[in-house]
C-alpha cells in the first residue's frame, strides 16, 4: 500500500491486481482513497482484458514475489508494456537455503534450488529487479553483472514518540509464528536465551506477541508472559524496553526490527536479523550471534540508560535515512522516470 501511495504521489496512476483475486473492504477503501484502480477482482476486468485495452499506456508493471511474477510475466511481456520490474520482497531462495542448512533438511534444500532457479530466471527476464536489503543488492550484482538491481526497502516512517528509559520495562519478541524463521527464533529464545536472562535478572519479563504460540510452547523450560494475537502497538502501549530479534534464518529486511526502531525501541539482534539494515553494533543496535552473547547484550542494555538512549535515537535516524517514505519515493522516482 505504501508503494502504491508513493507511486500516486509521484503523479502516476497506479493500477493494482491482487494475485488471489481478493481484496477486503478495508483495503478497498484505502486503495480508493489514494486513487488506485483495482482490477482482477469480482466486477472488475481480468488482467488480460485490461491489458488488451490499456497496455500502451503502461509505464511499468511491478510484479511482487517470484511466484506472482512467474505466473504473469509472459502475459505482460506479450502486451509490450514499458518496463517490467520484479519486486523480490525478499530473496526467497536465500531464506529457504538458510533454513535447509540450519535443519539439515534435504527436502528444503531441493526447494531452495528450485526457488533460486525461478528467481534468477525472473531477474534475467525483467528490466529491473527490486530488493529490500543492501546485502541482497550486493550479492545479486556480484552474481549477475549487467543486470539492473535496485534497492527499495520496506517503508517505516519515524513515529516521533518521546521515549524515556525510566518509563520502560520488559523485553518482547513479535512475529507470525507460522513462519519458520520465527518458530526457530522463538524456540531458541525461550529455551536458550531467556533462561540466562532470568538467572541474572528474574524481574525481566519476556513478552511473546503473535499467534499460534500455544502450539509451539508445549515443552519449554522458560517461564514467560504470553500475549496472543497482538501486535507492536501493544508493545508500545505497555512500554517495552527492548525488542528482541533472535533470528537464525531468513532473508530480506526484518520488519519487526525496523518497526521497533521507528518507535524508538532499541533492538538486540542476531547478524541474520540485522543483515542489510545498516545496523552497526553499539551504534544503532546491539548485535550478538550466540545465546551467551545475546543474553549478555540484553542484560547490558537493560541496565545502561546512556546506551539505551543512544540506540533509541540512532534507531530513529536509521529509519529516517534508509526506510522512510521519502527514501522510497526517491528510489521509485528514479526507477519510473528512467
Amino acid at each position: 500500500g505504501r508503494i502504491l501511495q508513493s507511486i500516486s504521489e509521484l503523479g502516476f496512476r497506479p493500477v493494482f491486481m491482487p494475485d488471489n483475486g481478493i481484496v477486503s473492504a478495508s483495503n478497498k477503501s484505502y486503495l480508493d482513497g489514494i486513487g488506485v484502480e483495482l482490477i482482477g477482482v469480482p466486477g472488475r476486468p481480468r488482467l488480460d482484458q485490461w491489458l488488451n485495452v490499456h497496455s500502451h499506456q503502461v509505464r511499468a508493471a511491478l510484479l511482487s514475489r517470484h511466484h506472482v511474477a512467474a505466473a504473469h510475466i509472459a502475459l505482460i511481456r506479450d502486451h509490450g508494456v514499458g518496463k517490467v520490474i520484479f519486486d523480490t520482497v525478499d530473496l526467497h531462495h536465500v531464506r529457504e537455503q538458510r533454513a535447509a542448512d540450519l535443519r539439515q533438511d534435504a527436502k528444503l534444500q531441493r526447494q531452495a534450488v528450485r526457488t533460486r532457479q525461478s528467481e534468477i530466471a525472473l531477474i534475467k527476464a525483467s528490466d529491473a529487479t527490486l530488493v529490500v536489503s543492501q546485502a541482497e543488492l550486493e550479492m545479486l550484482k556480484a552474481e549477475l553483472p549487467g543486470t539492473d538491481i535496485r534497492l527499495l526497502s520496506n517503508i517505516h516512517d519515524v513515529r516521533g514518540e518521546t521515549r524515556r528509559f525510566q518509563e520502560t520495562a520488559g523485553v518482547y519478541f513479535v512475529g507470525g509464528y507460522s513462519h519458520h524463521p520465527n518458530q526457530e527464533a522463538l524456540e531458541w529464545l525461550v529455551n536458550e536465551i531467556y533462561p540466562r536472562i532470568r538467572a541474572q535478572r528474574p524481574e525481566i519479563v519476556l513478552h511473546l506477541i503473535g499467534e499460534s504460540l500455544k502450539l509451539l510452547l508445549h515443552d519449554t523450560r522458560a517461564k514467560a508472559w504470553l500475549f496472543m494475537g497482538m501486535g507492536i502497538t501493544q508493545a508500545i502501549s505497555w512500554g517495552m524496553q527492548i525488542a528482541l530479534a533472535p533470528l537464525l534464518s531468513g532473508a530480506g529486511v526484518k520488519g519487526k526490527v525496523n518497526e521497533a526502531m521507528s518507535y524508538g525501541i532499541p533492538v538486540v539482534a542476531t547478524p541474520i536479523a540485522a543483515e542489510g539494515m545498516f545496523l552497526v553494533d553499539g551504534r544503532n543496535a546491539l548485535i550478538a550471534a550466540d545465546a551467551e552473547e545475546f543474553s549478555a547484550a540484553v542484560l547490558r542494555l537493560y541496565s545502561d540508560e546512556v546506551l539505551w538512549s543512544r540506540l533509541s535515537e540512532q534507531g530513529y535516524h536509521n529509519i529516517r535515512d534508509h526506510f522512510s517514505s521519502d527514501a522510497a519515493r526517491r528510489s521509485l522516482e528514479e526507477l519510473l522516470r528512467a
